[in-house]
């Protein structure tokens, strides 16, 4: 009985042969392309702090002295996978210490809309990475006399952001820490 089995394998060796390495060849192609992932480069490009001086903006040296403050980055995400990756949820969060004490989403410096007596931009929201490519954003964050007291007592800030995988369901968060010397 067990020498008919065995030429009974021995006669389909070539078509299980074949089917084995067609599978194995799907299961490695999946694999190689999800490997990789998404990777970003954040930068602060410029930092603003002013005050206000009877209605005409006035650069500072200090924080202390400020009551208008700006902060330009510039991020590079790259995609190093062979398949879209999202971005989403992207925002700064300041701590005092390892106190979390403030949370705000960054705007978008390519959604500028300009009217007679204003300039406005749009919050960041998402990116769709392509597969192989490198995108560059600028982003920034603002504060006012209503809340620059925040960043006054802020000892470092972190850049947060979800990268999505299939679905809004499962998703990875990412930080990125400065500290604060301006």
């Amino acid at each position: 009985m067990n020498a008919d089995i065995i030429d009974l394998i021995k006669s389909f060796e070539g078509i299980i042969g074949a089917v084995l390495g067609s599978v194995l060849t799907l299961i490695t192609t999946h694999l190689l392309k999800k490997a990789g992932g998404l990777t970003s480069n954040i930068n602060i490009d410029n930092v603003n702090i002013t005050e206000d001086k009877d209605g005409f903006f006035k650069n500072v040296e200090s924080l202390k002295e400020a009551d208008h403050a700006k902060v330009e980055l510039v991020v590079d995400f790259y995609n190093s996978s062979e398949i879209y990756k999202s971005i989403s949820d992207i925002k700064v969060d300041f701590y005092d210490g390892k106190k979390l004490i403030y949370s705000i989403p960054l705007s978008d410096s390519d959604t500028r809309k300009t009217g007679k007596i204003f300039t406005a931009f749009d919050e960041f929201e998402y990116l769709n990475v392509a597969p192989n490519e490198l995108v560059k954003k600028k982003l920034f964050f603002e504060f006012n006399q209503n809340n620059i007291e925040i960043l006054k007592i802020t000892t470092h800030f972190s850049i947060r952001y979800s990268i999505h995988k299939n679905s809004a369901k499962r998703k990875r968060e990412i930080k990125k820490k400065f500290f604060i010397d301006f």
